[in-house]
């Protein structure tokens, strides 16, 4: 076995020594940046200078999907098999791959040179099928024939309110111009900025809907010292890119909605996490937090520091997101307490994600009352959606005594976040909800456990579930067997109906209940059940 040369990664390790545990994450990229892999000598020379037990250290190199304990390719080339991308033939694209280099997937080749990968969710999209190549720590996106240094925003709508700078790369300084609504809040007190913030009616737009004002306030009268804020950009929900187009395209209207969130509860220090998958956001992002330190945005009363996560998606999740920025593996906590008094380093926390921070400065600048006539009363504010993907039909299941019925309509969309559904396409157009119960045949409710009412004639909820099964399975779970014709597309009654979920079961990993429900569990939904019905893509 070759010996491991540590000389390099002495040096590139100095920086993080005074951060000791929370410095882990950031080490362990430098050191896979100089070796391409993480060794057991680097692991345990990492451990040595950051003084943290040597098993800890492989906890956690073994817990993120993007450290890696066994050598890889030189290139590494990981290829999107989510929702939007195997619609676009991701499948086809891996094949390609593999039958080019003789390899499979998760294998390298044999002189060390490529290594191939299935990857989840890239936040790419708009752009499937896509694909995320590192060659020499030089990442590029593509869809596996054209590659660029950093994906295209494609920005549509006629409300251009959180992307007005969007859409046309990275947004300097000089042309964001100054933090205007952060002038304007430190000419409040911190009360009022919070007040005002309630007054909006601003919910978070990470998928729970909860109220920021609430966190805002709770975390400025909690006892404990320093106070920390948090911007969340850990998007790695299937079908969600829009934190990665704010972030990528106007970095500064997210650094100002911390300065406000900071000025309001008394924060020192702000991190923004940013997912393992968006390297080329760093740069830019860096770029951005130092013209705001040299234009005295960014002090010592007030500084944010970038944390790269490492391909984890439970890392969205904010008390696993904590963990993570103090050098642990991304588990959630117990709750209570709650970050606003026990968050990162167990001291008061407010935490965001990238979108609502946007919010923020629009309405400083805007006032309360302004802002409230945008969105709807229970949800005021602009709304940003991520639509990819192609025309989905619908295939409708009626309950056991009902027996099954097939609608071949153009069906389902996917308004997704965290905890995101499918819904149907009758609900395009109609008043959309963050928060409260939805109303039938009128509106849908977003981030929440239920999903929407189609229209007053299909008065049937859809329960949308947390595993969306490929086309090409559903329509063979779906097909007939031999000797069981099925005229106008309708299989029968209790019995066909078993038939068919049994058929269905090992795919969507579930059972039949008695009364016909398919209950569905998948990932961390702990259990959530669901019709499994309107989710075939094809």
């Amino acid at each position: 076995m070759t010996e491991i040369d540590l000389s390099p990664l002495q040096p590139a390790l100095e920086k993080f020594i005074p951060l000791r545990r929370s410095g882990l994450l950031p080490a362990l990229h430098a050191a896979q940046e100089i070796y391409g892999w993480l060794p057991r000598e680097v692991a345990a020379e990492v451990a040595k200078t950051l003084h943290v037990p040597l098993a800890d250290v492989h906890g956690v190199i073994e817990f993120y999907s993007l450290f890696y304990n066994e050598p890889v390719g030189r290139k590494i080339v990981r290829v999107c098999a989510d929702p939007a991308c195997a619609l676009k033939d991701a499948d086809g694209l891996l094949a390609r791959l593999r039958s080019q280099h003789g390899i499979e997937d998760g294998q390298t080749t044999p002189d060390g040179t490529l290594t191939i990968e299935r990857s989840p969710c890239l936040g790419l999209c708009e752009h499937a099928p896509a694909s995320w190549t590192v060659d020499g720590g030089i990442s590029t996106v593509g869809d596996g024939t054209a590659e660029r240094d950093h994906p295209q925003s494609m920005i549509y709508g006629s409300l251009r309110m959180l992307t007005v700078n969007c859409g046309n790369g990275t947004t300097s300084l000089a042309k964001y111009g100054e933090y205007a609504a952060l002038k304007k809040a430190r000419a409040m007190k911190p009360e009022e900025v919070v007040n005002e913030i309630k007054s909006s009616g601003l919910v978070g737009r990470g998928g729970a809907g909860f109220s920021a004002a609430l966190k805002w306030e709770g975390a400025a009268k909690a006892d404990g010292s320093p106070k920390y804020v948090i911007c969340n950009a850990d998007e790695s929900e299937p079908g969600t890119f829009k934190d990665r187009v704010l972030l990528l395209d106007d970095p500064h209207r997210a650094i100002e909605g911390m300065c406000i969130a900071a000025y309001a509860v008394g924060a020192s220090k702000g991190y923004v996490y940013l997912r393992g998958e968006y390297p080329y956001i760093l740069p830019p992002l860096e770029n951005a937090l130092n013209e705001a330190r040299a234009a005295g945005y960014l002090n010592e009363d007030f500084d944010i520091e970038i944390r790269v996560g490492a391909g984890a998606y439970i890392c969205g999740e904010e008390t696993a997101l904590f963990e993570s920025i103090e050098g642990k593996r991304g588990f959630p906590r117990v709750k209570p307490p709650f970050p606003i008094t026990n968050g990162l380093f167990d001291k008061p926390t407010v935490i965001n994600n990238v979108e609502t921070l946007f919010n923020v400065p629009l309405i400083i600048e805007k006032g309360a009352a302004e802002y409230r006539k945008i969105g709807t009363e229970k949800s005021s504010g602009p709304k940003l959606f991520c639509l990819s993907g192609d025309p989905v039909w619908d295939y409708a299941a009626r309950t056991a005594r009902n027996g099954w019925r097939r609608d071949r309509r153009p069906a389902v969309h996917s308004l997704r976040r965290r905890g995101g559904r499918l819904c149907h396409a009758r609900a395009v157009g109609r008043e959309v909800d963050l928060r409260g119960p939805a109303r039938r045949g009128t509106s849908a409710r977003l981030g929440r456990g239920d999903g929407l009412q189609r229209d007053a004639r299909h008065a049937r909820r859809v329960e949308a579930p947390r595993q969306v099964l490929r086309a090409r399975k559903l329509r063979q779970v779906l097909s007939l067997p031999d000797g069981h014709p099925a005229p106008d597309g309708n299989p029968g009654a209790r019995g066909r109906q078993a038939h068919v979920a049994r058929r269905r079961a090992p795919l969507a990993g579930c059972r039949l209940d008695d009364d016909g429900r398919v209950p569905v569990r998948a990932g961390t939904d702990r259990g959530q059940r669901g019709v499994v019905r309107d989710e075939v893509m094809a």
